[in-house]
C-alpha cells in the first residue's frame, strides 16, 4: 500500500513538474478612456462666480509598456506579474473661469500629462490544446511611481483691458491606490516554438488619489516669479478632512482630496518567451 501510493505521488508530481513552464514576456500598446471625471465647481454670490472642469478624460488614456514572466502550475492554470509603464498620451484638458461683478475676469486652460509605473499580479487561465491558445488574466494593478505634470496658460482682464498673462506649471504626486484589471486574449505559437505573438484586450478599473501638489513655476508677463512665493503659496497637501488650521507661510496649506480617473480599455500586442 505504501508503495503504491509512494509510486502515485512519484507519478503526479512528475506530471505536474513535467507541465509547469516559465515564459517571459514583453509588450506595448494602446489605452482608451473607459470612464471620465468632470471635476465641476460652480460658484456664485454677489461678488463673483466661479467655475472650473479639473478632468474631461481618463488619465490612463495612452501609451502602454509592460515586461514580465508566467508561471503555469500545469496546462491551464498560472500566474504572472507584469511591470508596466503609462504614459497619457494625448494630454488631458481642463479650465478654470472666475468672474467678478467689479470687472475684473481670471481664465486658465490647463494641459495634464500623467507618467506611472505599475507592479499588476495575476491569476491565468487558458485553453489548453488550442493553436491559437486563448486564455484570459484577472488580477490586481499597485502604483509604485505616479507623478502629473499640469501646465497652465492663463489670462485676467479689468475693465475690459487684458492686465495679465502667464504660464505655470504644477507636479501632483499620487497616493498609491489599488486597482483591478481584466485581459482576454491569444498566444499562437510562431515556427521555433519556444517564442509566441501575444494579442490582447484589456479592461482597468482604476482610481489613483491626489496626494500632494507643488508649484514648480509661474511666469508672469514673462518674468519668473516662482522665487517670491512662500511655502504656503507654493504647496498643498491633500486630507480627507480639513479641521480648523491657522495659516502658516512657511507650511503647505491643506485642501480636501480627490480622487482622478485612470480606467481604460487597451489593445497590447507583444511577445513571450518560454525558458
Amino acid at each position: 500500500m505504501k508503495t503504491s501510493l509512494a509510486l502515485l505521488l512519484f507519478m503526479l508530481t512528475f506530471q505536474i513538474n513535467n507541465a509547469q513552464k516559465t515564459e517571459l514576456k514583453i509588450s506595448t500598446g494602446y489605452h482608451f478612456s473607459s470612464g471620465s471625471q468632470y471635476f465641476i465647481s460652480d460658484m456664485d454670490n454677489s461678488y463673483n462666480s466661479f467655475s472650473s472642469k479639473r478632468i474631461d478624460a481618463s488619465l490612463g488614456r495612452g501609451l502602454a509598456i509592460a515586461a514580465g514572466i508566467n508561471y503555469f502550475f500545469n496546462s491551464w492554470m498560472g500566474i504572472s506579474t507584469d511591470i508596466g509603464y503609462k504614459k497619457t498620451m494625448p494630454a488631458v484638458s481642463g479650465k478654470t473661469e472666475f468672474n467678478s461683478f467689479t470687472d475684473y475676469s481670471y481664465s486658465e486652460e490647463n494641459k495634464w500629462n500623467a507618467e506611472l509605473l505599475e507592479v499588476s499580479p495575476a491569476l491565468i487561465l487558458k485553453i489548453p490544446g488550442n493553436k491559437i491558445n486563448p486564455y484570459s488574466k484577472f488580477g490586481l494593478v499597485v502604483p509604485i511611481y505616479s507623478k502629473i505634470k499640469v501646465t497652465g496658460n492663463y489670462s485676467s482682464r479689468s475693465f475690459g483691458m487684458q492686465t495679465n498673462t502667464g504660464e505655470n506649471t504644477k507636479i501632483l504626486r499620487l497616493k498609491n491606490t489599488i486597482g483591478y484589471a481584466a485581459s482576454i486574449g491569444i498566444a499562437p505559437e510562431l515556427k521555433n516554438k519556444k517564442f509566441s505573438l501575444l494579442a490582447e484586450i484589456q479592461l482597468l478599473s482604476h482610481s489613483i488619489q491626489a496626494k500632494k501638489s507643488t508649484l514648480t513655476s509661474d511666469i508672469s508677463n514673462g518674468v519668473e516669479k516662482i522665487d517670491t512665493y512662500n511655502t504656503a503659496a507654493k504647496e498643498t497637501i491633500y486630507v480627507k478632512e480639513l479641521a480648523n488650521q491657522s495659516y502658516n507661510p512657511d507650511e503647505p496649506r491643506k485642501e480636501i482630496g480627490f480622487s482622478l480617473p485612470y480606467s481604460s480599455i487597451g489593445l497590447n500586442i507583444g511577445l513571450s518567451i518560454k525558458l
